[in-house]
């Protein structure tokens, strides 16, 4: 009978250890893929932030606006702010050994491709607008 008692007892034990393990295990993964959530929903803030600093500037020739990473960037992430002529803003960057893509399509045309990458270090830039004969420019510069 006391065999059967301890047998059961490290069963128990067992279940419960096995049990915990799981859990665990889930919410870990959730906090992943939570902060991963995170990041693209501010980088698509970001993006929707750039374009419609874009039109304004486009509005307004000879303005120059200063923007700032929108997360902290650690050593060998990098956030890639490009402005292409074709009318769309494309955002790329590597953050925690991920990589993530964003575009958007810009409501007015930049006239140029323009591309900025942000680091650690450089963690901001500049999108100005000049008037040109044929139209107005606005690119993104460090």
């Amino acid at each position: 009978m006391r065999g059967q008692i301890s047998l059961d007892l490290l069963f128990a034990v067992a279940i419960i250890s096995i049990t915990m393990l799981s859990v665990m295990n889930v919410a870990l993964s959730e906090k992943t893929e939570t902060e991963v959530l995170g990041t693209s929903a501010q980088l698509k803030a970001f993006a929707i932030d750039i374009r419609g600093t874009v039109a304004r500037l486009y509005a307004s020739p000879g303005i120059t606006v200063v923007k700032e990473s929108p997360v902290e960037l650690g050593p060998g992430e990098w956030i890639n702010v490009t402005l292409r002529a074709d009318g769309y803003l494309q955002i790329r960057a590597q953050i925690g050994g991920r990589e993530y893509v964003v575009v958007e399509k810009l409501q007015v045309p930049p006239g140029t491709t323009s591309s900025v990458l942000l680091t650690q270090t450089m963690r901001e830039f500049k999108l100005s607008s000049r008037r040109l004969p044929d139209g107005v420019e606005v690119v993104v510069e460090t």
